[in-house]
């Protein structure tokens, strides 16, 4: 083996668990111990804040455009009986301009 594959090969096995003394091979398992029981279960609630927070934004963009507008029928703006995204004013706006570009009379 020559060039950038043994070059690999010696990173990663410098990086084994043979080559650590015993305390290095303990705080090893210190680390993996705090991530496990400390910084993972910590990350889907902060997701979950993340993903709450952006839907907020989006909702009071769209009561803004709705109230500044001055628009008094709130489904021209969001329709909740669509499925998903597709309820949203733009995203339904789009749809309408690719069928009438494909049903072209």
């Amino acid at each position: 083996m020559s060039g950038i594959p043994a070059m690999f090969w010696q990173i990663a096995s410098a990086a084994s668990a043979r080559n650590l003394g015993k305390q290095a091979f303990v705080n090893v398992i210190k680390a993996g111990t705090i991530c496990r029981t400390i910084v993972w279960p910590c990350i889907p609630p902060l997701m979950l804040y993340q993903y709450m927070r952006q839907k907020d934004e989006d909702y009071f963009a769209l009561e803004v455009l709705k109230s500044r507008g001055e628009i008094k029928d709130g489904k021209a703006v969001y329709d909740a009986s669509k499925p998903g995204i597709i309820g949203h004013w733009k995203i339904q706006d789009d749809l309408e301009l690719i069928r009438s570009s494909v049903n072209v009379e």
